[in-house]
């Protein structure tokens, strides 16, 4: 039960800021070390293929563009799928209404 209490605790909006402004520096670097690594082989492969700067840097630019918009809709989908997954929670089955159209 206390394992419980303790779970629900964290869940609080305030100690979840508490929890990122703390580790945000430690976690910044795990971010940049992580990005470093998983970047390194693509970054080489662009390198070998436009091995003019300017050449790099466009293609660079193009890729870092579409995966981005990749992110965004992920994203998007994420957090409207966590909404609704939100209001089952919260509210009793017979009670849900259409998902409102600003969540589509």
């Amino acid at each position: 039960m206390a394992n419980t209490k303790e779970i629900y605790s964290r869940t609080e909006l305030e100690c979840i800021a508490k929890y990122l402004i703390g580790e945000s520096a430690t976690q910044y670097n795990k971010y940049e070390r992580r990005l470093k690594e998983k970047t390194k082989p693509i970054d080489e492969r662009l390198k070998s293929l436009y091995p003019i700067e300017d050449d790099y840097n466009i293609a660079y630019a193009d890729l870092v563009t579409a995966l981005t918009a990749y992110q965004r809709i992920y994203m998007a989908i994420g957090m409207k799928v966590g909404a609704k997954l939100i209001q089952q929670l919260l509210l009793p089955s017979d009670d849900i209404a259409e998902v409102p159209k600003w969540m589509l």
